[in-house]
């Protein structure tokens, strides 16, 4: 506040630089001895709404620490300004660490305190000021300017400001005359920023980055603008690594503002997209610490009480105090309730009242919800005898009392089931209490009647399953004038074709453009379109105007969508251009039969339906049609189709009106031809509608002869990305996908280069130069010498570019500066370039969003480059423009890269996988067809048809609607109540953002078949319903780790160093299985020593598990479904993409531990008990795992041919009767099968066949390979010179390749092709052939070779790195020097966690202790051994101590070895030791099962490795090995291990002690109770935990862990659930969610729409704040820790 020399306050004026009425400013000042002293400036003072203002001005900034600042001694707060002869008061001053919020970067976005605070002027000639909305109340900033060179901006949190990461900039503006603020302006978006009508725009300025930069950015939202309302400013932006790496980023607005304008400013957000955890994670107790109380158990358990002091409950309706002390409570009454709480009293009244426990209904004590009652009790439970409980009570503090309360409620017997049914279904319905009343009697209550009701409800015999997806397609019958990707059109003469009166449809304007309509008279006329016969009118007017005379001639214009009734609103544009009324006239062909190709006879039976929408206009044939005349009529049509007329016998005159035929493709009855017919009779329109072969429907396959095949993209298949590729692709495509030029190193127009590519980390790329032409560059020899090594040595094989990574330690001259280098290495000359040149991208969306019009980008679709006009004479574009936009644009490669056709994007994959499929000539005959849940045939006779988002609308209903409406008909009239409701709570905990899905609001199928997995598996078991939502694709692009790749692949393939996108791996367990902290059965948080609550997981193991959810991809595109991709069925893994290295798990393991080792695989483990097969029908090509292309189609490939006597075969084959084989989809061997033949020389097998046309794929059962394993051989590709790496002799990982004497070009030896064994194996294979092992230059006939490794020799060394943190990575060396493979290279960094004896490892900083050579600065370089031992040298006393113990699996031993093993059993412990010769050593193997039902083989051996020096000297260092399911050599990266280590990762989250009470409190908050006690929260988890649960001597469940029936009916039946008596407790019970509530007040009406659909208002969600399938975040609607203010709150409860 300022004051005058006489004392007067006054207000400052934030326009002057000087004089008595200056502001005041503010600096923070930090120091330090050493160097130098920033005062950075942080703000003025503030504009403040005069309301809000006080008589105070305010003064707010943001302060940010550098690395110097943070490290001074001293900080001053410094405020400056204000005129010498005015003084100032200042209150209230604070500096408070800004909370890191990335969900939202700006502070003060919307003003809500009527003040400008943390905002900043640029200058003085920045005019801002609070406006007061009169309506709502709500704060908005003015903005104008004097002069230019004003905005006001906002210093953002550059902690959230990280590479990757997509944020939306977005603000809502208004325009305003400057000069008289009552007038709105309005703006053009084509005109220039600095244009007087320009539309706003909104800028970022970086500052202290790599490359400084201020990026301008227009309006993305396309909606025209609203002078009278805000309008929405948006502009999506993905963090590049320049942004990421700069101090300081400022959003700014005004920059260009008009000077004659004002701009009224709110809302502005730099918002993630992408979903991350909370900034501040729930807790248990948000509100009070939690602290342990006394121990309440006596220290020896006796059978009485070890007090005097009884507490009887009172009367009903009265209340007794008592004081602190151990005291037995007498249990309640029958019908009663008792309630201890602790009150807190304050003058006299009660301040806080708490709850702690309760007895009802003679039932015992029992601690109640909250975490007051937690903390008052320790955690501890009641201790009950004959005559009441005991506990012990704490000493109260003064104003404090403890008050026992009695209570009584009753409900009569409707009541009671009404109360039931709101929490069981949608809401009670007069029936349904009807029939519960009807079944209750004095034997059988209501308890026994609500069991009854649960077990019917469970049962999808008695009462089936309403599928949303179903009843989606049911009604899926939009208009389809051809057909389309999704499916094709019906016929004229099919049952429940459909006709129509009128002549005008929608489509006639929006498909066929509407612009050649002729009107031929003069009276009757005749309409045309397009050429083609519509109908014959008496009279067609327009506007009334009924002299119109038509001219024949002209073309005239359908300029506005029809009304589909005859007489409805027609428009059409006239000579002169306006657009006019007319009629959409009736149909008649009366006295022009001729001049229309096709009239049917329609019967008199023709159903009218529609009535409603289309005034009784549209007809339905309840039978089809048939003999020539239908014949006659095509069964495809073209856009231009001739109408087809028919005349009813009463003369009216119908035109047919084509509609959408879905298929049945159920999981029960596949179509048997997967859809190919339609795909023939469509020319090709419409896809094969074969679903792949997935987890949910493999066992339901079947075989056909005439089945299409899915597109597949786990093939070999190469393509080169040249001029040519690029062209065809665009042909196959119509995508504009290119290859780029014109992008150059420095832009000195725009005063903008590169940085130089000795930049450390920096990427740089290089073009090959013919030599004559080099101009090298004169650099010093430093600087040459390092880029000729990192050319010459980084291995890119693209005969065109070379990209290399400076690393962080290698030196170049610092004074070379210029980025532009030309050198010569090796008689190559190489030339710097951009590092996007010769880049290929999609550049499609370009052609709709580019500024200068599509042309410029089109133009160049035939040439395969696109030249990017940097440095252009005439519209030169600065560089700084592509670094803009390029995250706008797919990247595919490079040119001259051979890419991989499963890594081509979505949008391009199956077309072109499709043609270079049939270009090699593969057969798809003889296939596998599969179905998926749900997809059931359309009804094309039902009316008001859903329609498909893909533009044939009916017109009828917005899309956006179609998922509700289902939703809410399934709510209202559903049988199956309980399923539907229980869906609807499980939906809400693993949520889907709507809006987080590309093109989300149009699509129904992928919400409703995502929402049918809670429908499936209500009842089921809650580990399928993870791995469906985890293969779900809606889910990965919510949680953004669709397309996720590992580090490793990315490094090698676009020479970027990333991390593995970690959403999905945050919220599966934050959210979906294991919650934030670590739980006790009953949901109360674990407490350690210190009171302190424990973390479920770390960012760490974040990081870690995130490496798990790499390679996931959506599945071919495919017919049938609705929507562009296939986001439906489940994804497919990409093995290549997927992270290989170890992944360390929430519990101080791996994922991988328990399971046997890869090497243990017993021999011939392909015949053994348990050995599975998999059906691939007539290819020879595996599915799991991956062979060359080649081999399908090469007639030189040899397979695994089954011998006529083989037992395999014969089980395979499983032939009938007459001899012919019955193949199964999947067989697993019943015993063990001797060999025959070829069967006993092989190590492995991959794919074996039956016959000429039947082949299966052997799937070999999970296991690990350990990380680190000793004597390694040097494995190798078929050439001399390409990468290689270590192989473990013990796996069959590569295949034998043997040279002659004095030879080095090796032969493969091998009894298939792709065979691969271990390397004593090869080496005897070649000892055979008078041959041996050798360090080949070559091996011959490489046409089957590629793609393979094979043994050498040589010895292979497994190193490993170790950083500071103790992570490490391996590196693989052999003495020769040849280049590894680049996940294996010295530079990799592809880390991962290991567990150190005693946490020491050697540290870089210390000189890696002497032990191992520091690398890179900051790294050790170490070499390993494996020290393998024994685990136990006697039997283990209990399951526990073994699992802390051992953590390798083992194969059942009386399958893999049953002669060589014994078994014997400790009663005790339970444990089955199973000793080998009877010798207990590291072979024997213990089985046991642990508390969740799990079966463990566990072997009694443990392997640890020791760091060597380099020089294989022991350094004492060590840790135990690490496992991993993925293999590191490339050719054995399969889906197969990628599948099994996800299955393993969901296990880790599934079988997580805390999985099953924080799944038990989140469903019951979601049903029943919103504080439900910790002992129901024991008991409906223990249900889950183990299977069952008994009520009313009915047992529900099956019996196996995570099952949902058991926890559902213990969550339904339980006496918490039952008893009315607890309605009378304040703390029971839940607040209904709004929605709930609409829809329970229809259902109790029992409402009857006169529509057939029920259509829920679009502003619901805005009314009530909650709408199926629209939530806002994944946190869902709303934290179930939500702790309210008021009473509710501070008793320490949820609401």
């Amino acid at each position: 506040s300022l004051q005058d020399s006489e004392g007067n306050s006054f207000e400052c004026d934030r326009m002057m630089n000087d004089g008595p009425n200056v502001c005041a400013a503010m600096r923070l000042k930090s120091y330090s001895y050493n160097d130098g002293s920033p005062h950075p400036y942080i703000g003025d003072t503030a504009a403040v709404e005069s309301s809000v203002s006080q008589g105070f001005t305010m003064m707010a900034g943001i302060f940010t620490f550098d690395a110097g600042a943070a490290n001074h001694h001293t900080m001053y707060w410094h405020m400056f300004g204000p005129h010498i002869d005015s003084s100032f008061i200042i209150h209230d001053v604070s500096i408070e660490p800004l909370p890191k919020n990335c969900q939202q970067v700006v502070v003060n976005p919307s003003f809500d305190d009527g003040s400008t605070a943390f905002w900043s002027k640029k200058n003085r000639a920045t005019h801002v000021s609070i406006i007061k909305d009169s309506v709502d109340d709500n704060f908005s900033l003015l903005f104008r300017r004097d002069q230019h060179n004003s905005n006001i901006n906002q210093e953002l949190d550059t902690r959230c400001i990280v590479a990757g990461q997509d944020f939306v900039l977005s603000a809502k503006l208004r325009f305003f005359n400057a000069t008289d603020l009552s007038e709105p302006l309005g703006c053009d978006p084509l005109l220039g920023a600095w244009s007087e009508n320009a539309c706003p725009q909104m800028n970022l300025r970086g500052r202290g980055c790599n490359t400084d930069f201020y990026y301008n950015f227009e309006n993305q939202k396309d909606a025209a603008w609203n002078v009278d309302a805000f309008n929405d400013f948006e502009y999506d932006i993905v963090v590049d690594e320049n942004m990421a790496s700069c101090t300081s980023i400022n959003v700014e607005l005004g920059n260009y503002l008009h000077l004659s304008r004002a701009m009224l400013i709110d809302d502005i957000m730099f918002s993630q997209k992408t979903t991350f955890a909370p900034t501040a994670s729930p807790t248990f107790s948000p509100t009070k610490p939690l602290t342990t109380g006394p121990t309440l158990k006596p220290t020896i358990i006796t059978n009485a009480p070890t007090t005097q002091v009884s507490v009887t409950c009172p009367p009903i309706g009265s209340t007794i105090n008592i004081g602190g002390e151990s005291a037995v409570f007498s249990i309640a009454e029958p019908d009663s309730l008792c309630i201890l709480t602790k009150v807190i009293i304050s003058d006299n009244a009660v301040d806080v009242m708490y709850p702690l426990a309760r007895s009802y209904n003679s039932h015992p004590w029992e601690v109640s919800a909250g975490s007051f009652a937690f903390a008052t009790f320790g955690g501890e439970e009641f201790l009950c005898y004959d005559r009441g409980c005991q506990i012990n009570l704490p000493t109260l503090e003064d104003g404090a009392v403890y008050q026992v309360t009695s209570s009584a409620y009753t409900l009569s017997t409707r009541d009671e089931y009404a109360r039931f049914l709101e929490t069981a279904s949608f809401g009670a319905t007069t029936s349904d209490i009807d029939n519960f009343v009807g079944t209750t009697s004095i034997m059988n209550g209501a308890v026994n009647v609500i069991a009854d009701f649960v077990e019917s409800q469970m049962d999808v015999d008695q009462i089936p399953m309403t599928s949303h997806r179903e009843l989606w397609r049911n009604r899926a019958s939009p208009r389809l004038l051809t057909s389309r990707r999704f499916g094709m059109h019906d016929h004229p003469c099919d049952t429940s074709s459909r006709w129509r009166k009128y002549t005008f449809t929608r489509h006639d304007r929006m498909w066929q453009d509407g612009k050649a309509l002729r009107v031929q008279g003069p009276p009757p006329y005749i309409l045309t379109l397009h050429g083609s016969f519509r109908t014959m009118v008496d009279d067609f007017w327009l506007g009334k105007n009924e002299t119109y005379t038509f001219d024949p001639d002209f073309e005239y214009e359908l300029c506005s969508t029809p009304e589909e009734w005859s007489g409805g609103r027609l428009w059409i544009r006239l000579e002169d251009g306006n657009c006019v009324q007319a009629e959409n006239p009736p149909l008649s062909v009366d006295g022009h039969e001729t001049e229309v190709q096709h009239i049917l006879d329609l019967p008199d039976t023709a159903i009218r339906i529609d009535e409603r929408a289309s005034n009784g206009e549209i007809f339905i044939l309840p039978s089809g049609l048939d003999g020539t005349l239908c014949e006659a009529i095509p069964k495809f049509f073209e856009l231009s189709q001739e109408p087809v007329f028919g005349k009813l016998p009463d003369d009216t005159w119908l035109q047919f009106d084509p509609r959408l035929n879905l298929e049945s493709n159920t999981l029960e009855s596949p179509l048997p031809d997967g859809g190919k017919s339609t795909g023939f009779i469509s020319r090709g329109e419409a896809y094969c509608s074969n679903v792949p072969r997935t987890f949910l429907n493999e066992d339901t396959c079947i075989f056909s002869a005439e089945g299409c095949k899915p597109s597949t993209s786990n093939s070999d298949i190469q393509i080169l990305l040249e001029d040519d590729t690029l062209i065809k692709i665009y042909n196959l495509t119509s995508r504009y996908v290119y290859g780029l030029k014109g992008l150059n190193v420095i832009d000195p127009v725009f005063n903008w280069e590169l940085p130089h590519p000795c930049t450390a980390s920096e990427r740089s790329r290089w073009l090959r130069k013919d030599l004559t032409d080099c101009e090298p560059t004169d650099i010093y020899s430093g600087t040459n010498a390092t880029l000729t090594d990192l050319l010459s040595h980084d291995g890119d094989l693209n005969p065109y570019i070379r990209d290399i990574y400076f690393p962080e330690t290698a030196q170049c001259n610092a004074t070379d500066t210029d980025p532009s280098i030309e050198i010569i290495v090796k008689d190559t000359c190489w030339k710097r370039v951009h590092d996007d040149y010769f880049s290929i991208y999609d550049m499609t969306y370009w052609v709709t969003n580019h500024p200068g019009g599509s042309a410029h980008i089109m133009k160049w679709n035939n040439t395969g480059f696109l030249t990017f006009p940097n440095g252009h004479p005439v519209n030169n574009h600065p560089m700084a423009r592509w670094h803009t936009f390029r995250h706008k644009f797919t990247y595919i490669g490079r040119y001259g890269d051979n890419l991989k056709v499963r890594d081509l994007p979505n949008e391009l994959r199956k077309p072109v996988t499709d043609y270079y499929l049939s270009e090699a000539n593969i057969d798809t005959t003889d296939v596998l067809v599969c179905g998926s849940p749900g997809e059931v045939e359309n009804n094309r006779s039902s009316e008001f048809a859903f329609d498909i988002a893909d533009g044939f609308e009916t017109g009828f209903w917005n899309r956006d609607g179609n998922k509700k409406s289902i939703w809410a008909m399934a709510a209202l009239n559903a049988p199956d109540q309980l399923r539907q409701r229980v869906a609807w709570g499980l939906s809400q905990i693993l949520v889907v953002v709507n809006g987080a899905i590309g093109s989300g609001f149009k699509q129904s199928e992928w919400f409703l078949s995502y929402y049918d997995i809670f429908i499936r598996n209500a009842f089921g078991n809650y580990r399928d319903i993870l791995r469906e939502i985890s293969y779900s694709p809606i889910m990965a692009e919510n949680l953004s780790f669709l397309d996720s790749k590992s580090s490793a692949y990315v490094w090698e393939r676009y020479r970027l160093k990333a991390q593995a996108d970690e959403n999905f791996a945050r919220e599966i367990m934050q959210l979906f299985s294991m919650g934030l902290i670590q739980l006790n059965s009953d949901g109360s948080p674990k407490l350690k020593e210190n009171g302190e609550t424990s973390l479920a997981y770390t960012n760490e193991d974040i990081m870690s598990l995130s490496r798990a959810w790499t390679g996931f991809n959506l599945q071919p595109r495919r017919g049938n479904i609705e929507g562009w991709d296939n986001r439906l069925d489940p994804m497919k893994i990409e093995a290549t993409w997927r992270d290989k290295f170890p992944k360390s798990d929430t519990s101080g393991g791996y994922i991988g531990d328990y399971y046997p080792l890869c090497e243990d695989i017993p021999e011939k483990g392909f015949l053994k008990e348990g050995a599975t097969y998999r059906f691939l029908g007539s290819s020879s090509m595996p599915e799991l795992m991956v062979d060359p292309s080649n081999y399908e189609t090469d007639e030189r490939t040899v397979r695994m041919v089954l011998d006529q006597t083989s037992g395999l075969k014969e089980r395979l084959c499983n032939s009938d009767a007459s001899g012919n084989c019955q193949f199964s989809n999947t067989v697993t061997l019943p015993n063990t099968i001797s060999c025959v033949d070829v069967e006993c020389e092989v190590d492995t097998l991959r794919v074996v066949q039956i016959s000429e046309d039947a082949f299966y794929e052997y799937v070999r059962a999970p296991c690990v390979n350990q990380a680190f394993f000793n004597g390694g051989k040097k494995i190798s590709p078929y050439a001399k010179g390409q990468r290689i790496m270590c192989g473990n002799p013990s796996l069959a990982e590569a295949s034998a390749a043997c040279c002659s004497f004095a030879s080095t070009w090796a032969d493969m030896v091998s009894k298939y092709e792709g065979e691969r064994v271990p390397y004593t194996s090869a080496d005897e294979r070649c000892s055979n052939e008078s041959k041996f092992v050798c360090d080949f230059y070559r091996v011959r006939d490489d046409y089957n070779k590629r793609g393979l490794f094979f043994w050498t020799p040589d010895d292979c060394q497994v190193r490993l790195k170790i950083k500071s943190d103790g992570m490490v990575t391996i590196v693989h060396q052999t003495a020769d020097g040849t280049d590894s493979q680049f996940h294996l290279e010295e530079d990799n960094e592809n880390w991962f966690k290991v567990y150190w004896e005693d946490d020491e490892y050697p540290k870089a900083t210390n000189g890696c202790d002497g032990a191992c050579d520091v690398i890179n600065g900051d790294t050790c370089l170490c070499g390993s051994s494996v020290e393998k031992g024994r685990g136990f040298r006697s039997q283990p006393s209990s399951v526990d101590e073994m699992l802390e113990t051992l953590f390798i699996g083992s194969f059942d031993p009386r399958i893999s070895d049953p002669q060589s093993y014994s078994s014997t059993t400790d009663p005790t412990s339970g444990i089955t030791t199973h000793l080998r010769n009877d010798i207990f050593d590291s072979a024997t193997v213990f089985e046991f099962h642990d508390d969740k039902g799990r079966q463990y083989f566990v072997k009694n051996s443990i392997e640890t490795v020791r760091v060597l020096n380099l020089k294989d000297g022991s350094t004492g260092f060590s840790f135990r090995n690490a496992p991993q399911f993925m293999s590191f050599v490339p050719s054995e990266t399969t889906l197969r291990d990628a599948q099994y280590e996800t299955e393993a990762t969901l296990d880790h989250y599934f079988y997580h002690d805390n999985t099953g009470p924080f799944l038990s409190m989140r469903l019951i908050q979601r049903l029943v109770s919103s504080n439900p006690s910790p002992r129901y929260v024991k008991v409906v988890a223990k249900a889950f935990k183990e299977g069952t649960y008994e009520s009313s001597g009915k047992i529900f469940g099956s019996g196996q862990y995570g099952d949902m029936a058991a926890m559902f009916s213990a969550i339904y039946l339980d006496r918490e659930a039952r008893s009315i008596v607890l309605d009378a407790d304040p703390s029971s019970g839940a607040l209904r969610e709004p929605l709930l509530k609409i829809i329970s007040v229809l259902r109790s009406m029992d409402l009857q729409s006169n529509f057939p659909l029920l259509v829920l208002d679009g502003n619901v969600k805005r009314n009530v704040g909650q709408m199926v399938h629209e939530f806002e975040s994944v946190f869902s609607f709303f934290l179930p820790e939500f702790v309210p203010y008021g009473r509710v709150g501070d008793a320490t409860l949820v609401s």
